[in-house]
Order: C-alpha cells, then sequence, then structure tokens
C-alpha cells in the first residue's frame, strides 16, 4: 500500500514539475524575503537583482554575482530575468 501510493505521489510530481537549467553568463533575479527594519515587509520586493550566473557548483546549485558580492544559491531561489523583447512588448490593435 505504501509503494502504490509512494508510485501516485511521484507521478503527480513529474507532471507538474519544470526543470531549470542556467547556463554561465545568463542573468537571473534571487529571491530574498528579507525585510529591511522600518519598512512594512508586505510592500518591500521579494526579488533581488540581477545577479550573472558565474559557474554551475552542482546539480541544483549556482554560483552568482552582482559587483562584487559572489553568492551560492539554489536553483529554487533563482528564476530568469525576462528579456527586454518580452517587458516591453506592444500590442496594436487596429
Amino acid at each position: 500500500r505504501h509503494a502504490q501510493y509512494q508510485q501516485e505521489s511521484k507521478e503527480s510530481y513529474d507532471r507538474r514539475h519544470r526543470s531549470v537549467n542556467f547556463q554561465v553568463g545568463e542573468h537571473v533575479m534571487v529571491y530574498w524575503p528579507i525585510p529591511r527594519k522600518g519598512y512594512s515587509a508586505k510592500l518591500q520586493p521579494k526579488w533581488d537583482g540581477p545577479f550573472e550566473i558565474v559557474k554551475q557548483v552542482g546539480p541544483w546549485t549556482y554560483r552568482i554575482q552582482k559587483g562584487r558580492r559572489t553568492f551560492c544559491m539554489h536553483v529554487q531561489r533563482l528564476r530568469r530575468v525576462p528579456s527586454q523583447t518580452e517587458t516591453h512588448a506592444v500590442t496594436k490593435d487596429s
């Protein structure tokens, strides 16, 4: 019974999961939910960046850099920076 439940859970996870891979030199945003003291946490941005991918340390860990600061981050805390064409896309209605 336990093996059946485990298999169903795995199949459910595999249907929803999307693997994420970044290339060296790509720009990413980092999830950083630490609020600044004296300000409302609700209104502060949760994502910081852009950071540049410097190196892939492990299968799910990347070394990122912004200026002189470097950090090692898990892939769950990273997301791609949208390209300029995606953010400034203008549609014309005729």
